[in-house]
């Protein structure tokens, strides 16, 4: 479930498909503007996987004390 490719403009294949679609309309997205929208949807991703992670598969096998 990690979305680290959202991160960053190459990141993953998609990201870069974009940025040369918006290249051809003139609208360019700079590497350090995606990040700057990127790295805090990575960071939320992350908390909410973790989170879910955690009760659904971690905390029904602890064992009481």
């Amino acid at each position: 479930m990690f979305r680290g490719g959202n991160g960053t403009l190459i990141g993953a294949s998609a990201n870069v498909v974009v940025a040369g679609l918006a290249d051809a309309q003139n609208k360019p997205i700079g590497f350090l503007k995606f990040m700057l929208y990127g790295i805090p949807i990575v960071i939320l991703s992350l908390i909410i996987t973790t989170i879910y992670i955690y009760f659904r598969y971690l905390l029904p096998f602890q064992q009481p004390l």
